[in-house]
């Protein structure tokens, strides 16, 4: 009878180990919208970034931005962290695009809610690979900020650019702001 004991019990442990992750999965309950998310994360660590290692050229001579000091890197680490996790968040499955009765700021150029739904819904593998790209732009990022490398600060600042645009292109700007998506 003992031998059949240890299978038995490795066979339940599985099963449960199964049940586990199937449970876990169920477990998301997003409250944010990606807009949410563009505005409380996205938007703001990524200005953060720009305006960490950045060259102001005026009137009253050139002036260089950049980590000074350890707290300096420490908190342009956390501020890249947070991108890199939002990125993650927005392709949250439930996740909504906007809330109920959302208006475009900008009419001429921001689809309103219904348009937004409509693309992300019919397009939302594009949507994910926009995320991931901006994913890997951060993780770019984040190696540069480990590194202390202020060049490759830089140089991801401006991919981290050109993922949100190419992405914003598609998902957020109407017809006549240059969305091919709405051009069909």
């Amino acid at each position: 009878m003992r031998k059949h004991v240890l299978p038995l019990l490795l066979a339940g442990l599985i099963l449960l180990g199964g049940r586990s992750a199937a449970q876990e999965s169920q477990t998301y309950r997003p409250v944010a919208t990606v807009q949410d998310i563009m505005k409380s994360m996205v938007d703001p660590s990524a200005d953060y970034i720009w305006d960490a290692v950045a060259t102001e050229i005026s009137a009253t001579g050139v002036q260089t931005h950049a980590p000074k000091n350890e707290r300096e890197w420490t908190e342009l680490r956390n501020r890249t962290l947070v991108l890199l996790e939002a990125s993650n968040l927005m392709v949250m499955p439930g996740r909504q695009v906007a809330k109920a009765g959302y208006k475009p700021e900008n009419p001429d150029s921001e689809m309103t809610l219904e348009q937004m739904e409509s693309i992300f819904n019919s397009n939302r593998p594009s949507f994910t690979n926009f995320a991931n790209g901006l994913r890997d732009t951060a993780l770019k990022t984040l190696a540069a900020v480990e590194a202390k490398d202020l060049q490759g600060v830089l140089q991801a600042g401006a991919e981290i650019d050109a993922a949100c645009e190419n992405c914003h292109v598609r998902f957020w700007y109407t017809a006549k702001a240059g969305n091919p998506l709405l051009r069909r």
